[in-house]
């Protein structure tokens, strides 16, 4: 793994190991913290558990360790002992002898108490994954309506966050069968136990859910309150320019809250997915819009459409107030330094348009986004120009040698633009508001 994927995955992982795991090639090298990430996942910890449900109810129909024993009558005293009932003696020459004795024999049988342990650990999960669930069919559906489109692409798209869904309802539904399962043997009464049986099956399997257990009851094991990758197991893994796309994004993020715009809900779902992160303040908001597919024939919420072709995703797109009507900037990520490849983001000023006309002196006239610049790993201090007017242009973002003070001066830009005409639609003078 080179050195720009390992500080990018790092970066990631501090901000939320969520973002990597659709990120990583399973076939590839991989630090073992990143192997731990996935083991540590709730989904994962799902499989495992309901893996080992039928070996579970299996072993415990053979254990070894009896809970129960049965008094049963002996004809010799090998391995038994006298009885306490009048009836097994007999009178002989006026002695007092045994006729018969008695053995404990052995029961083995269920425990109910090792059933309801493994009842209770069960519905601990399935508790978990009901609460990702909703939030998860939330972000899915934004991410949705942010990514809908009629080309290919937006069909794949669609599939791929659809298979999201799909994964989390077959997890759901093995999970209800193997609580089902142990239900029946339990008994429709049985109450679930947070208290380890004792004593303990000792069977490979039990042993086994013995050593899941702490994970499976430690909150910080389990799947956070973000989207997981794990679930994209039908998208294509995708590959380092991917990482640095949504490393940008974090970055972005992290300039908006060093100028004091706080972010309304946990960000990590459209950065993965895409779709929509509000900002605010001071009584004023920001739209960012990741990955949103822009239409020829609009209808895009953000009220912005593709000027020709099918659709245009660009990385990241502000949304602010303007005059007459919101305006648009870009910021694009790359992994290429070369000069005219920043210069080929500016494509996006000519290919995204709003999606009605707005009037300058009368004359109705397209707004096009005022800013679609390049971000790439480029060494350099400040940002750089590629046009005369400043609508193109460069922000380094280098993960190796990170520089923050070029993302901030570019992001700073932005929100003075949104504050002032936010300040003017509410009724005072535009101005550039200084921080």
């Amino acid at each position: 793994m080179s050195d720009l994927a390992s500080r990018i995955i790092d970066d990631l992982r501090a901000f939320s190991a969520d973002l990597l795991q659709a990120g990583i090639d399973e076939r590839g090298p991989r630090s073992p913290s990143a192997g731990a990430s996935r083991e540590s996942s709730l989904l994962h910890a799902i499989k495992s558990l309901t893996a080992l449900v039928p070996r579970l109810l299996s072993e415990l129909e053979t254990a070894d360790t009896p809970v129960r024993y049965e008094e049963t009558v002996a004809a010799t005293p090998k391995g038994a002992s006298l009885s306490r009932r009048p009836a097994d003696y007999q009178l002989r020459g006026g002695h007092v002898i045994p006729r018969r004795w008695v053995r404990m024999t052995p029961l083995p049988e269920e425990s109910s108490h090792a059933l309801r342990y493994l009842l209770f650990l069960l519905d601990r999960q399935r508790d978990a994954l009901l609460e990702v669930e909703e939030r998860s069919r939330k972000r899915i559906d934004e991410a949705l309506a942010a990514r809908r489109g009629s080309s290919a692409w937006a069909k794949a798209d669609a599939h791929r966050l659809r298979a999201l869904t799909d994964g989390l309802e077959e997890t759901r539904a093995r999970l209800d069968r193997s609580i089902n399962s142990v239900r029946r043997r339990a008994g429709a009464r049985a109450i679930a136990t947070a208290r380890t049986p004792s004593p303990y099956p000792p069977t490979q399997s039990w042993v086994a859910l013995r050593r899941l257990a702490p994970g499976l009851l430690d909150p910080q094991a389990r799947l956070p309150a973000h989207l997981t990758g794990l679930l994209n197991r039908d998208a294509a893994i995708a590959d380092l320019p991917y990482l640095y796309q949504r490393w940008c994004g974090l970055k972005i993020v992290e300039a908006l809250h060093d100028l004091r715009w706080e972010v309304q809900a946990d960000p990590v779902g459209a950065i993965f997915l895409g779709g929509l992160i509000t900002f605010e303040r001071d009584g004023h908001s920001l739209d960012l819009w990741v990955e949103p597919r822009l239409q020829r024939s609009g209808g895009h919420a953000s009220g912005f459409r593709c000027a020709r072709g099918v659709d245009a995703t660009p990385d990241y797109m502000f949304v602010t107030p303007g005059p007459g009507g919101p305006d648009a900037f870009i910021l694009d990520a790359t992994l290429q330094n070369a000069g005219q490849d920043h210069v080929a983001k500016g494509r996006y000023l000519d290919l995204i348009e709003l999606g009605h006309l707005v009037r300058v002196a009368g004359c109705p006239i397209k707004r096009q986004p005022r800013l679609a610049w390049a971000a790439a790993p480029i060494l350099a201090a400040h940002n750089k120009t590629l046009r005369a007017d400043g609508a193109i242009g460069t922000v380094p973002m280098n993960p190796l040698r990170w520089n923050a003070e070029p993302i901030r001066d570019w992001v700073h830009d932005v929100t003075r633009h949104a504050l002032a005409w936010s300040l003017a639609e509410s009724g005072h003078s535009p101005r550039a508001e200084r921080n």
